[in-house]
């Protein structure tokens, strides 16, 4: 049995989670149907018909990347102001043997950019960078998948093309953002009806011309996205309204291997990606958390404590990345850990022992119980 044959799970992660004494329950950290389960294992997304179309792939004999890259598209699709095949993604894979790699597919400024001259905005053409998701998606499909690319885009076009009922979240985040959607054709055409207003939660939401385009993908692969008709069509449209990205910027993407960092939190292996994503800093937290007796604090010190160390560790990544920082390895380190906890002090946080083992079901088995092996994805945008 190959590599490809032996995956047998996918988990499309959407936040971390610490173990606590009696062991994660899935159903209490989720919301309702956004774990979806088959015989060939479990796919956690943020939106039940994305955690839907993973778990399709499973049944059908697919894999964890199958069914990552199917959650990802599919998510894409319907939850748009979260996720878009226009922006990044982190991966992060367990292969059978054990060896962790990860996937860096995140947005890259073009060569031509000068942030000196460059337009400045909060949001816009002049913030597009060249995009990486597609790349970061096919690439796991053609390096780890079983199904072909046509098969594992099926749901995600079915989607667009046939539509669905947008859930009350991403149907609010439409109704936040409906001043800047109307600034521009394309959003507003996307996005608005023709009355100029955001869709409801519970209205149909059709999106023709994003059925065609990742039609065009599965049958292209990324270079129908990066190269070609797609292509041209963006950078014309970047060239009428200021954008940066450029013909050549987009073909000469690529999504590169990623820096993994290790560590570990009560006996238990972690294991993330490291700049431009954020697994130094979610190890660090956790090593530091490891200092305190979680199981011994209410729910307002554990909020508080946790809230505490997640801005400490994020104050230092900051002032790393101010001073040129080309990585954030160091704050995997135990004692780096253990000298930022002695100085936390939050009302009711008790110290324990760090690397105390803990009750609990490692993520790995979390993730499958059978074959130990996973995808996971950062948020991707």
């Amino acid at each position: 049995m190959t590599s490809k044959e032996k995956l047998g799970l996918a988990a499309l992660v959407a936040a971390w989670a610490c173990a606590g004494d009696s062991g994660p329950v899935v159903e209490d950290v989720y919301g309702e149907g956004q774990v979806a389960r088959s015989g060939g294992g479990v796919v956690v997304a943020a939106q039940p018909l994305a955690a839907e179309a993973g778990a399709e792939m499973l049944r059908r004999g697919g894999n964890a990347a199958d069914a990552a890259v199917a959650a990802a598209f599919a998510v894409s699709v319907v939850e748009p102001s979260m996720n878009s095949i226009g922006g990044r993604t982190q991966i992060l894979l367990r292969l059978p043997d054990g060896t962790v790699a990860g996937i860096d597919a995140t947005t890259q400024a073009p060569p031509t950019y000068d942030p000196e001259t460059a337009p400045q905005a909060s949001y816009g053409y002049a913030t597009v960078g060249v995009p990486g998701a597609v790349a970061g998606l096919t690439r796991l499909l053609r390096e780890h998948g079983t199904l072909p690319l046509k098969e594992v885009m099926a749901p995600a076009i079915e989607l667009a093309g046939k539509g669905f009922r947008l859930l009350p979240g991403e149907a609010a985040r439409h109704g936040a953002g409906v001043e800047q959607l109307a600034e521009f054709e394309g959003s507003r055409t996307h996005f608005l009806t023709r009355s100029g207003e955001t869709r409801k939660a519970g209205d149909l939401f059709l999106q023709p011309y994003l059925a065609a385009t990742l039609a065009a993908i599965s049958a292209g692969g990324a270079d129908a996205f990066y190269r070609g008709p797609i292509a041209e069509r963006i950078v014309a449209d970047m060239e009428a309204h200021g954008g940066a990205v450029t013909a050549e910027a987009l073909a000469g993407y690529r999504a590169v291997d990623a820096p993994v960092v290790r560590g570990s939190y009560r006996g238990y292996e972690l294991a993330g990606t490291d700049l431009p994503a954020s697994g130094a800093a979610t190890i660090g937290i956790l090593h530091i958390l490891e200092h305190f007796d979680m199981g011994a604090l209410d729910a307002d010190s554990w909020a508080g404590l946790v809230g505490t160390v997640v801005a400490r560790v994020f104050e230092e990544r900051a002032a790393a990345r101010s001073e040129g920082a080309g990585d954030l390895a160091f704050m995997t380190g135990k004692d780096w850990a253990a000298g930022i906890a002695a100085t936390i002090l939050v009302p009711g946080a008790v110290r324990g022992t760090a690397g105390a083992a803990r009750g609990g079901v490692p993520a790995t088995r979390l993730a499958s119980d059978g074959v130990p092996a996973a995808v996971t994805m950062a948020r991707w945008d």
